[in-house]
Protein backbone atom coordinates (compact mmCIF):
# COMPACT_ATOMS: atom_id res chain seq x y z
CA UNK A 1 0.00 0.00 0.00
CA UNK A 2 3.08 2.61 0.77
CA UNK A 3 4.76 1.59 -2.39
CA UNK A 4 1.68 2.38 -4.59
CA UNK A 5 0.94 5.75 -2.49
CA UNK A 6 4.81 6.39 -3.24
CA UNK A 7 4.02 5.73 -7.54
CA UNK A 8 1.07 8.00 -7.53
CA UNK A 9 2.26 11.02 -6.17
CA UNK A 10 4.03 13.80 -7.97
CA UNK A 11 7.76 13.44 -8.50
CA UNK A 12 8.33 17.09 -6.95
CA UNK A 13 6.91 15.98 -3.58
CA UNK A 14 10.20 15.27 -2.58
CA UNK A 15 11.16 13.92 1.35
CA UNK A 16 7.59 14.46 2.47
CA UNK A 17 6.50 11.20 1.07
CA UNK A 18 9.13 9.03 1.91
CA UNK A 19 7.43 10.24 5.53
CA UNK A 20 4.46 9.58 4.88
CA UNK A 21 5.39 6.13 3.86
CA UNK A 22 7.49 5.33 6.45
CA UNK A 23 4.56 6.17 9.11
CA UNK A 24 2.02 3.90 7.15
CA UNK A 25 4.91 1.16 7.30
CA UNK A 26 5.43 1.60 11.65
CA UNK A 27 1.47 1.74 11.81
CA UNK A 28 1.49 -1.13 9.83
CA UNK A 29 3.83 -3.71 11.68
CA UNK A 30 2.40 -1.97 15.21
CA UNK A 31 -0.99 -3.13 14.07
CA UNK A 32 0.22 -6.44 13.33
CA UNK A 33 1.98 -6.88 16.58
CA UNK A 34 -0.71 -6.03 18.37
CA UNK A 35 -2.72 -8.73 16.83
CA UNK A 36 -0.17 -11.54 17.11
CA UNK A 37 0.01 -10.76 21.08
CA UNK A 38 -4.17 -10.36 21.50
CA UNK A 39 -3.95 -14.06 19.89
CA UNK A 40 -0.68 -14.96 21.60
CA UNK A 41 -2.98 -13.96 24.92
CA UNK A 42 -5.99 -15.84 24.07
CA UNK A 43 -4.27 -19.05 23.34
CA UNK A 44 -2.76 -18.65 26.75
CA UNK A 45 -6.30 -17.90 28.07
CA UNK A 46 -7.48 -20.98 26.90
CA UNK A 47 -4.52 -22.93 28.12
CA UNK A 48 -5.41 -21.73 31.60
CA UNK A 49 -9.31 -22.30 31.75
CA UNK A 50 -8.23 -26.06 30.28
CA UNK A 51 -6.04 -26.82 32.63
CA UNK A 52 -6.46 -28.93 35.71
CA UNK A 53 -3.92 -27.07 38.02
CA UNK A 54 -3.58 -24.31 39.83
CA UNK A 55 -1.94 -21.81 37.99
CA UNK A 56 -0.52 -18.28 39.75
CA UNK A 57 2.07 -15.46 39.33
CA UNK A 58 4.06 -14.33 42.37
CA UNK A 59 5.97 -10.76 43.26
CA UNK A 60 9.95 -11.55 42.80
CA UNK A 61 10.07 -11.59 46.63
CA UNK A 62 6.80 -13.80 46.77
CA UNK A 63 4.93 -11.49 49.18
CA UNK A 64 2.35 -10.62 46.39
CA UNK A 65 0.57 -13.37 44.86
CA UNK A 66 -1.83 -12.86 41.57
CA UNK A 67 -3.47 -15.87 40.39
CA UNK A 68 -4.65 -17.26 37.15
CA UNK A 69 -6.61 -20.31 38.21
CA UNK A 70 -7.02 -21.35 41.30
CA UNK A 71 -9.36 -24.32 40.95
CA UNK A 72 -10.45 -25.75 44.23
CA UNK A 73 -7.56 -24.75 45.83
CA UNK A 74 -7.84 -20.71 45.89
CA UNK A 75 -10.79 -19.20 44.95
CA UNK A 76 -11.10 -17.24 41.69
CA UNK A 77 -10.08 -13.42 41.71
CA UNK A 78 -8.06 -11.25 40.07
CA UNK A 79 -6.83 -9.23 43.49
CA UNK A 80 -3.53 -10.13 44.37
CA UNK A 81 -3.21 -11.86 47.21
CA UNK A 82 -0.49 -10.57 50.18
CA UNK A 83 -1.59 -13.38 53.11
CA UNK A 84 -1.70 -16.25 50.67
CA UNK A 85 0.76 -17.87 52.92
CA UNK A 86 -1.25 -18.12 55.69
CA UNK A 87 -4.95 -18.70 53.71
CA UNK A 88 -3.74 -21.68 51.85
CA UNK A 89 -0.62 -23.40 53.08
CA UNK A 90 -0.99 -25.99 55.95
CA UNK A 91 0.59 -24.33 59.28
CA UNK A 92 2.64 -27.02 59.65
CA UNK A 93 4.35 -26.91 56.73
CA UNK A 94 4.56 -22.70 56.41
CA UNK A 95 8.00 -22.90 57.47
CA UNK A 96 9.08 -25.68 55.03
CA UNK A 97 7.45 -23.75 52.18
CA UNK A 98 8.87 -20.29 52.81
CA UNK A 99 12.77 -22.17 53.38
CA UNK A 100 12.37 -23.54 50.29
CA UNK A 101 10.76 -20.24 48.44
CA UNK A 102 13.84 -18.02 49.73
CA UNK A 103 16.24 -20.95 48.41
CA UNK A 104 15.11 -20.53 45.45
CA UNK A 105 15.35 -16.57 44.98
CA UNK A 106 18.29 -17.07 45.91
CA UNK A 107 19.84 -19.14 43.58
CA UNK A 108 16.90 -17.91 41.28
CA UNK A 109 16.37 -21.59 40.43
CA UNK A 110 13.24 -23.40 39.71
CA UNK A 111 10.89 -23.89 43.13
CA UNK A 112 9.78 -27.12 43.30
CA UNK A 113 7.76 -29.10 46.83
CA UNK A 114 5.34 -30.99 47.63
CA UNK A 115 3.34 -29.83 50.88
CA UNK A 116 -0.16 -29.33 52.40
CA UNK A 117 -2.99 -27.15 51.68
CA UNK A 118 -6.02 -25.98 52.79
CA UNK A 119 -8.60 -26.03 50.12
CA UNK A 120 -11.46 -23.45 49.44
CA UNK A 121 -14.08 -25.74 51.30
CA UNK A 122 -12.00 -26.20 54.42
CA UNK A 123 -10.88 -29.49 53.36
CA UNK A 124 -6.93 -30.35 53.91
CA UNK A 125 -5.40 -31.72 50.51
CA UNK A 126 -2.15 -32.19 48.83
CA UNK A 127 -0.79 -29.96 46.04
CA UNK A 128 2.83 -30.03 44.28
CA UNK A 129 3.80 -26.65 43.46
CA UNK A 130 6.25 -25.79 40.45
CA UNK A 131 7.30 -22.22 39.95
CA UNK A 132 9.85 -20.80 37.13
CA UNK A 133 11.24 -17.43 37.98
CA UNK A 134 11.36 -14.84 34.89
CA UNK A 135 14.05 -12.91 34.61
CA UNK A 136 14.89 -9.19 32.70
CA UNK A 137 17.77 -8.38 30.54
CA UNK A 138 20.08 -7.66 33.99
CA UNK A 139 19.15 -11.63 35.20
CA UNK A 140 17.00 -10.09 37.66
CA UNK A 141 13.82 -11.74 38.79
CA UNK A 142 11.10 -9.48 37.44
CA UNK A 143 8.04 -12.31 38.69
CA UNK A 144 7.19 -15.65 39.17
CA UNK A 145 5.25 -18.08 37.24
CA UNK A 146 3.65 -21.01 38.81
CA UNK A 147 1.05 -24.15 38.55
CA UNK A 148 0.29 -26.48 41.58
CA UNK A 149 -1.16 -29.95 40.79
CA UNK A 150 -3.70 -31.44 43.24
CA UNK A 151 -2.14 -34.85 44.09
CA UNK A 152 -4.19 -35.49 47.47
CA UNK A 153 -5.47 -38.86 45.78
CA UNK A 154 -2.03 -40.05 45.29
CA UNK A 155 -0.80 -39.07 48.57
CA UNK A 156 -3.68 -40.65 50.64
CA UNK A 157 -3.17 -43.78 47.81
CA UNK A 158 0.52 -43.88 49.15
CA UNK A 159 -0.46 -43.31 52.79
CA UNK A 160 -2.34 -45.99 52.44
CA UNK A 161 0.22 -48.62 51.20
CA UNK A 162 2.52 -48.02 53.68
CA UNK A 163 -0.06 -48.72 56.60
CA UNK A 164 -0.81 -52.01 54.12
CA UNK A 165 2.87 -52.63 53.90
CA UNK A 166 3.66 -51.92 57.89
CA UNK A 167 0.32 -53.94 58.99
CA UNK A 168 2.08 -57.03 56.61
CA UNK A 169 5.39 -56.27 58.08
CA UNK A 170 3.78 -56.33 61.57
CA UNK A 171 2.27 -59.61 60.45
CA UNK A 172 4.61 -61.26 59.40
CA UNK A 173 7.63 -60.52 61.63
CA UNK A 174 4.61 -61.84 64.63
CA UNK A 175 4.21 -65.39 63.17
CA UNK A 176 6.66 -68.15 64.63
CA UNK A 177 7.27 -68.97 60.55
CA UNK A 178 9.93 -67.85 58.25
CA UNK A 179 8.63 -65.43 55.45
CA UNK A 180 10.09 -64.15 52.51
CA UNK A 181 8.98 -62.45 48.98
CA UNK A 182 10.43 -63.00 45.67
CA UNK A 183 10.17 -61.29 42.60
CA UNK A 184 8.18 -63.41 39.21
CA UNK A 185 12.27 -64.86 38.51
CA UNK A 186 13.05 -65.74 41.73
CA UNK A 187 14.94 -63.19 43.44
CA UNK A 188 13.98 -63.19 47.02
CA UNK A 189 13.91 -59.51 48.19
CA UNK A 190 12.16 -59.61 51.47
CA UNK A 191 12.59 -61.50 54.62
CA UNK A 192 10.93 -61.44 57.97
CA UNK A 193 12.51 -61.29 61.33
CA UNK A 194 11.75 -64.73 62.17
CA UNK A 195 14.43 -65.85 59.55
CA UNK A 196 17.17 -63.58 60.02
CA UNK A 197 16.61 -64.64 64.13
CA UNK A 198 16.78 -68.34 62.78
CA UNK A 199 19.57 -68.48 60.33
CA UNK A 200 22.04 -66.11 61.77
CA UNK A 201 22.08 -64.45 58.34
CA UNK A 202 22.40 -60.62 57.49
CA UNK A 203 19.50 -59.22 54.26
CA UNK A 204 22.48 -58.66 52.34
CA UNK A 205 23.96 -62.80 52.62
CA UNK A 206 20.15 -64.20 51.97
CA UNK A 207 18.72 -61.88 49.59
CA UNK A 208 18.61 -63.09 45.79
CA UNK A 209 19.59 -67.07 45.80
CA UNK A 210 21.47 -66.82 48.92
CA UNK A 211 19.26 -68.71 50.79
CA UNK A 212 21.41 -71.63 49.36
CA UNK A 213 23.74 -70.93 52.21
CA UNK A 214 21.62 -72.40 55.17
CA UNK A 215 21.08 -75.44 52.95
CA UNK A 216 21.61 -79.13 53.17
CA UNK A 217 24.35 -79.48 50.21
CA UNK A 218 23.16 -82.97 49.90
CA UNK A 219 19.79 -81.77 48.89
CA UNK A 220 20.32 -78.32 47.55
CA UNK A 221 20.47 -79.61 44.15
CA UNK A 222 16.72 -81.64 44.36
CA UNK A 223 15.29 -78.15 46.08
CA UNK A 224 16.82 -75.89 43.40
CA UNK A 225 15.33 -77.93 40.78
CA UNK A 226 12.01 -78.29 42.25
CA UNK A 227 11.75 -74.19 43.13
CA UNK A 228 12.68 -73.19 39.03
CA UNK A 229 10.08 -75.42 37.86
CA UNK A 230 7.53 -73.61 40.28
CA UNK A 231 9.14 -70.49 38.57
CA UNK A 232 8.73 -71.65 35.02
CA UNK A 233 5.14 -73.03 35.44
CA UNK A 234 3.79 -71.00 37.46
CA UNK A 235 2.62 -73.60 39.89
CA UNK A 236 3.41 -73.34 44.15
CA UNK A 237 5.74 -75.47 45.29
CA UNK A 238 5.08 -77.70 48.28
CA UNK A 239 8.24 -79.45 49.66
CA UNK A 240 9.91 -80.78 52.89
CA UNK A 241 13.59 -79.85 53.83
CA UNK A 242 16.40 -79.70 56.03
CA UNK A 243 17.67 -75.38 56.90
CA UNK A 244 20.63 -75.09 59.49
CA UNK A 245 20.18 -72.87 62.19
CA UNK A 246 22.23 -70.04 63.90
CA UNK A 247 23.70 -72.85 65.96
CA UNK A 248 24.79 -74.97 63.12
CA UNK A 249 21.67 -77.41 63.83
CA UNK A 250 19.46 -78.47 60.83
CA UNK A 251 16.18 -78.92 61.16
CA UNK A 252 13.17 -80.10 59.19
CA UNK A 253 11.06 -77.11 57.90
CA UNK A 254 7.58 -77.76 55.55
CA UNK A 255 7.92 -75.21 53.11
CA UNK A 256 5.08 -73.66 50.62
CA UNK A 257 5.32 -71.43 48.31
CA UNK A 258 2.65 -69.12 46.30
CA UNK A 259 2.60 -67.29 43.21
CA UNK A 260 1.38 -63.65 43.27
CA UNK A 261 -0.92 -63.05 39.51
CA UNK A 262 -1.71 -59.37 37.71
CA UNK A 263 -4.49 -59.02 35.74
CA UNK A 264 -3.41 -60.81 32.98
CA UNK A 265 -2.70 -64.31 35.12
CA UNK A 266 1.26 -63.02 35.01
CA UNK A 267 3.05 -64.26 38.11
CA UNK A 268 4.35 -60.82 39.47
CA UNK A 269 5.54 -62.05 43.09
CA UNK A 270 6.47 -65.36 44.97
CA UNK A 271 4.97 -65.43 48.61
CA UNK A 272 6.48 -68.44 50.73
CA UNK A 273 6.57 -69.60 54.31
CA UNK A 274 8.68 -72.11 56.01
CA UNK A 275 7.45 -74.07 58.98
CA UNK A 276 9.45 -75.70 61.62
CA UNK A 277 7.76 -79.41 61.96
CA UNK A 278 10.80 -80.71 64.51
CA UNK A 279 8.03 -81.15 67.06
CA UNK A 280 5.69 -83.26 64.38
CA UNK A 281 8.82 -85.06 63.17
CA UNK A 282 9.71 -86.02 66.86
CA UNK A 283 5.54 -86.49 67.61
CA UNK A 284 5.44 -89.35 64.78
CA UNK A 285 8.70 -90.87 66.18
CA UNK A 286 6.69 -91.25 69.64
CA UNK A 287 3.83 -91.91 68.18
CA UNK A 288 6.25 -94.99 66.00
CA UNK A 289 7.70 -96.25 68.76
CA UNK A 290 4.60 -96.62 70.86
CA UNK A 291 2.88 -98.45 68.43
CA UNK A 292 6.02 -100.25 68.00
CA UNK A 293 5.63 -101.15 71.43
CA UNK A 294 2.02 -101.57 71.22
CA UNK A 295 2.63 -104.36 68.83
CA UNK A 296 4.58 -106.01 70.94
CA UNK A 297 2.44 -105.97 73.92
CA UNK A 298 -0.84 -107.11 71.29
CA UNK A 299 1.56 -110.05 70.31
CA UNK A 300 2.34 -111.06 74.03
CA UNK A 301 -1.23 -110.71 75.14
CA UNK A 302 -2.34 -112.72 72.22
CA UNK A 303 0.18 -115.16 72.60
CA UNK A 304 -1.22 -115.15 77.03
CA UNK A 305 -4.75 -115.42 75.64
CA UNK A 306 -4.43 -118.15 73.26
CA UNK A 307 -2.51 -120.31 76.39
CA UNK A 308 -5.64 -119.26 78.41
CA UNK A 309 -8.20 -120.48 75.31
CA UNK A 310 -6.02 -123.51 75.18
CA UNK A 311 -6.47 -123.98 79.24
CA UNK A 312 -10.31 -123.33 78.87
CA UNK A 313 -10.13 -126.01 75.57
CA UNK A 314 -8.49 -128.21 78.26
CA UNK A 315 -10.75 -127.90 80.99
CA UNK A 316 -13.52 -127.66 78.79
CA UNK A 317 -12.84 -131.29 77.66
CA UNK A 318 -12.50 -131.90 81.41
CA UNK A 319 -15.53 -130.76 82.40
CA UNK A 320 -17.19 -132.70 79.21
CA UNK A 321 -15.90 -135.96 80.06
CA UNK A 322 -14.71 -135.79 83.75
CA UNK A 323 -17.79 -134.23 85.21
CA UNK A 324 -20.15 -136.08 83.24
CA UNK A 325 -19.01 -139.51 84.45
CA UNK A 326 -19.91 -138.82 88.33
CA UNK A 327 -23.03 -136.77 87.04
CA UNK A 328 -24.02 -140.25 85.50
CA UNK A 329 -23.14 -142.61 88.42
CA UNK A 330 -25.52 -139.98 90.94
CA UNK A 331 -28.03 -140.35 88.24
CA UNK A 332 -27.58 -144.21 87.67
CA UNK A 333 -27.38 -145.58 91.20
CA UNK A 334 -30.28 -143.05 92.20
CA UNK A 335 -32.61 -144.48 89.85
CA UNK A 336 -31.43 -148.65 90.56
CA UNK A 337 -31.87 -147.65 94.66
CA UNK A 338 -35.58 -146.24 93.80
CA UNK A 339 -36.09 -149.59 91.83
CA UNK A 340 -34.51 -151.81 93.91
CA UNK A 341 -35.27 -150.74 97.55
CA UNK A 342 -38.44 -148.55 96.66
CA UNK A 343 -40.56 -150.68 98.43
CA UNK A 344 -38.25 -150.60 101.28
CA UNK A 345 -38.98 -146.72 101.32
CA UNK A 346 -40.98 -144.18 102.58
CA UNK A 347 -42.57 -141.71 100.98
CA UNK A 348 -40.19 -139.04 101.64
CA UNK A 349 -37.11 -140.98 100.91
CA UNK A 350 -38.18 -141.48 97.49
CA UNK A 351 -38.93 -137.70 97.39
CA UNK A 352 -35.54 -137.02 98.21
CA UNK A 353 -33.71 -139.54 95.85
CA UNK A 354 -36.11 -138.19 92.94
CA UNK A 355 -34.88 -134.18 93.92
CA UNK A 356 -31.21 -135.61 93.83
CA UNK A 357 -31.60 -137.21 89.96
CA UNK A 358 -33.30 -133.70 89.36
CA UNK A 359 -30.10 -132.05 90.09
CA UNK A 360 -27.63 -134.19 88.81
CA UNK A 361 -29.98 -134.10 85.60
CA UNK A 362 -29.63 -130.30 85.71
CA UNK A 363 -26.07 -130.25 86.39
CA UNK A 364 -25.43 -132.11 83.23
CA UNK A 365 -27.54 -129.24 81.06
CA UNK A 366 -25.75 -126.54 82.33
CA UNK A 367 -22.76 -128.38 81.99
CA UNK A 368 -23.92 -128.70 78.01
CA UNK A 369 -25.01 -124.84 78.58
CA UNK A 370 -21.33 -123.63 79.48
CA UNK A 371 -19.82 -125.97 76.71
CA UNK A 372 -21.83 -124.41 74.27
CA UNK A 373 -21.10 -121.00 75.44
CA UNK A 374 -17.59 -122.06 75.32
CA UNK A 375 -17.70 -123.31 71.58
CA UNK A 376 -19.66 -119.78 70.45
CA UNK A 377 -16.41 -117.57 71.71
CA UNK A 378 -13.76 -120.28 70.87
CA UNK A 379 -14.72 -121.51 67.15
CA UNK A 380 -13.71 -119.59 64.11
CA UNK A 381 -16.66 -117.95 61.98
CA UNK A 382 -17.40 -119.08 58.66
CA UNK A 383 -19.16 -116.44 57.56
CA UNK A 384 -21.55 -117.08 54.29
CA UNK A 385 -25.06 -115.78 53.24
CA UNK A 386 -27.66 -116.75 55.86
CA UNK A 387 -31.26 -117.49 55.74
CA UNK A 388 -32.15 -116.33 58.30
CA UNK A 389 -36.08 -117.13 57.15
CA UNK A 390 -35.34 -120.47 56.68
CA UNK A 391 -33.28 -121.06 59.60
CA UNK A 392 -35.65 -119.60 61.79
CA UNK A 393 -38.85 -122.39 60.39
CA UNK A 394 -36.23 -124.79 61.25
CA UNK A 395 -35.97 -124.03 64.82
CA UNK A 396 -39.52 -123.44 65.23
CA UNK A 397 -40.52 -126.66 63.59
CA UNK A 398 -38.38 -128.19 66.61
CA UNK A 399 -39.30 -126.19 69.15
CA UNK A 400 -43.14 -126.94 67.88
CA UNK A 401 -42.14 -130.91 68.57
CA UNK A 402 -41.11 -130.45 71.68
CA UNK A 403 -44.53 -129.15 72.69
CA UNK A 404 -46.73 -130.59 70.94
CA UNK A 405 -49.38 -130.00 73.56
CA UNK A 406 -48.52 -126.04 73.00
CA UNK A 407 -50.75 -123.68 70.87
CA UNK A 408 -48.07 -121.74 69.10
CA UNK A 409 -48.90 -119.06 66.45
CA UNK A 410 -45.13 -118.46 65.18
CA UNK A 411 -44.70 -116.07 62.38
CA UNK A 412 -41.64 -115.81 60.75
CA UNK A 413 -41.40 -113.33 57.52
CA UNK A 414 -39.71 -114.80 54.31
CA UNK A 415 -36.33 -113.37 52.60
CA UNK A 416 -34.98 -112.06 55.79
CA UNK A 417 -30.87 -113.08 55.00
CA UNK A 418 -27.39 -111.49 56.57
CA UNK A 419 -23.63 -112.48 56.13
CA UNK A 420 -22.70 -114.20 58.83
CA UNK A 421 -21.99 -118.04 60.35
CA UNK A 422 -24.86 -120.21 60.13
CA UNK A 423 -24.35 -122.33 62.65
CA UNK A 424 -23.56 -119.50 65.12
CA UNK A 425 -26.75 -117.81 63.92
CA UNK A 426 -28.84 -121.01 64.24
CA UNK A 427 -27.70 -121.13 68.15
CA UNK A 428 -28.77 -117.41 68.23
CA UNK A 429 -31.94 -118.20 67.02
CA UNK A 430 -32.73 -121.29 69.20
CA UNK A 431 -31.84 -119.46 72.20
CA UNK A 432 -33.90 -116.75 71.37
CA UNK A 433 -36.53 -118.72 69.73
CA UNK A 434 -36.61 -121.31 72.76
CA UNK A 435 -36.95 -118.07 75.61
CA UNK A 436 -40.09 -116.83 73.78
CA UNK A 437 -41.58 -120.30 73.99
CA UNK A 438 -40.35 -120.57 77.52
CA UNK A 439 -41.75 -116.86 78.91
CA UNK A 440 -45.53 -117.74 77.13
CA UNK A 441 -45.92 -120.71 78.51
CA UNK A 442 -48.64 -119.33 81.08
CA UNK A 443 -50.72 -117.80 78.02
CA UNK A 444 -53.41 -120.24 75.78
CA UNK A 445 -51.51 -119.15 72.35
CA UNK A 446 -47.92 -118.29 72.35
CA UNK A 447 -47.56 -115.42 69.71
CA UNK A 448 -44.26 -115.53 68.25
CA UNK A 449 -43.30 -112.97 65.33
CA UNK A 450 -39.82 -112.97 63.31
CA UNK A 451 -38.86 -109.92 61.56
CA UNK A 452 -36.84 -106.81 60.34
CA UNK A 453 -37.68 -103.43 62.14
CA UNK A 454 -38.18 -100.20 60.40
CA UNK A 455 -35.63 -98.23 62.55
CA UNK A 456 -32.34 -96.76 61.38
CA UNK A 457 -30.21 -99.85 62.33
CA UNK A 458 -32.81 -102.09 61.13
CA UNK A 459 -32.38 -104.61 63.35
CA UNK A 460 -33.98 -108.16 63.22
CA UNK A 461 -36.56 -108.62 66.26
CA UNK A 462 -38.03 -111.77 67.67
CA UNK A 463 -41.51 -110.19 69.50
CA UNK A 464 -43.62 -112.35 72.27
CA UNK A 465 -46.58 -112.19 74.35
CA UNK A 466 -45.59 -113.53 77.31
CA UNK A 467 -44.92 -112.81 80.92
CA UNK A 468 -42.38 -109.17 79.84
CA UNK A 469 -40.20 -108.24 82.30
CA UNK A 470 -39.19 -105.01 84.04
CA UNK A 471 -36.61 -102.76 81.91
CA UNK A 472 -35.17 -101.66 85.71
CA UNK A 473 -33.87 -104.77 85.24
CA UNK A 474 -32.67 -104.87 81.22
CA UNK A 475 -28.87 -104.36 82.12
CA UNK A 476 -28.72 -108.26 84.02
CA UNK A 477 -30.22 -109.77 81.05
CA UNK A 478 -27.37 -111.61 78.77
CA UNK A 479 -25.14 -112.21 82.04
CA UNK A 480 -24.26 -115.48 82.69
CA UNK A 481 -26.63 -117.25 85.05
CA UNK A 482 -28.80 -114.06 85.73
CA UNK A 483 -31.86 -114.73 85.67
CA UNK A 484 -35.11 -112.20 86.28
CA UNK A 485 -37.75 -115.02 87.41
CA UNK A 486 -37.88 -117.88 90.08
CA UNK A 487 -36.41 -121.25 88.09
CA UNK A 488 -39.86 -123.02 89.99
CA UNK A 489 -41.83 -121.07 86.97
CA UNK A 490 -39.51 -120.87 84.45
CA UNK A 491 -36.57 -123.54 84.35
CA UNK A 492 -32.80 -122.84 82.99
CA UNK A 493 -29.39 -122.12 83.51
CA UNK A 494 -29.02 -118.61 82.79
CA UNK A 495 -26.84 -119.12 79.97
CA UNK A 496 -28.66 -119.05 76.90
CA UNK A 497 -28.66 -115.14 76.53
CA UNK A 498 -25.22 -114.87 77.09
CA UNK A 499 -24.58 -117.11 74.55
CA UNK A 500 -26.85 -115.05 72.34
CA UNK A 501 -24.61 -112.17 72.92
CA UNK A 502 -21.31 -113.88 72.57
CA UNK A 503 -22.61 -114.48 69.13
CA UNK A 504 -24.10 -111.50 67.90
CA UNK A 505 -20.84 -109.42 69.30
CA UNK A 506 -18.52 -112.23 67.31
CA UNK A 507 -21.08 -111.07 63.93
CA UNK A 508 -19.82 -106.85 64.99
CA UNK A 509 -23.33 -106.25 65.72
CA UNK A 510 -25.16 -106.05 69.14
CA UNK A 511 -28.24 -107.21 70.73
CA UNK A 512 -30.79 -105.30 73.00
CA UNK A 513 -34.31 -105.86 74.45
CA UNK A 514 -37.20 -104.03 75.14
CA UNK A 515 -40.87 -105.06 77.14
CA UNK A 516 -43.49 -104.51 79.89
CA UNK A 517 -44.27 -106.78 82.88
CA UNK A 518 -47.31 -108.63 81.82
CA UNK A 519 -47.00 -107.34 78.33
CA UNK A 520 -44.59 -109.54 76.55
CA UNK A 521 -40.85 -108.71 75.13
CA UNK A 522 -38.82 -107.90 71.85
CA UNK A 523 -35.13 -109.20 71.49
CA UNK A 524 -33.52 -107.06 68.74
CA UNK A 525 -30.29 -107.86 67.48
CA UNK A 526 -27.95 -106.68 64.56
CA UNK A 527 -25.45 -107.82 62.49
CA UNK A 528 -22.12 -105.70 61.35
CA UNK A 529 -21.14 -108.25 58.31
CA UNK A 530 -25.16 -107.86 56.76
Amino acid sequence: MGDRAQDELPADAGGEVEIIAGTTRDVTERKDAEEALRASEERFRALITATSDVVYRMSPDWTEMRHLRGRNFIPDTDEPSFDWLERYIHPDDQPGVMAVIQEAIRTKSVFELEHRVLRVDGSLGWTFSRAIPLLDENGEIVEWFGAASDVTHRKEAEQALRESEEQFRTLANAIPQLCWMAHADGWIFWYNERWYQYTGTTAEEAQGWGWQSVHDARLLPAVVERWKHSIATGKPLDITFQLRGADGVFRPFLTRVMPVFDRDGKVVRWFGTNTDISEQRRAEGRVRQLNAELEIRVRERTAQLEAANRELESFAYSVSHDLRAPLRGIDGWSMALVEDYGGQLDERAQKYLSRVRAEAQRMGVLIDDLLQLSRVSRSPIESGLVDLSATANTVAGRLREAHPERRMEIAIRPGLKCLGDERLLEAALTNLFGNAVKFTASREVAEIDFGLDDQDQRPFYIRDNGVGFDMAYAGMLFGAFQRLHRGSEFPGTGIGLATVQRIIHRHGGRVWAQSEPGRGATFYFTVGMR
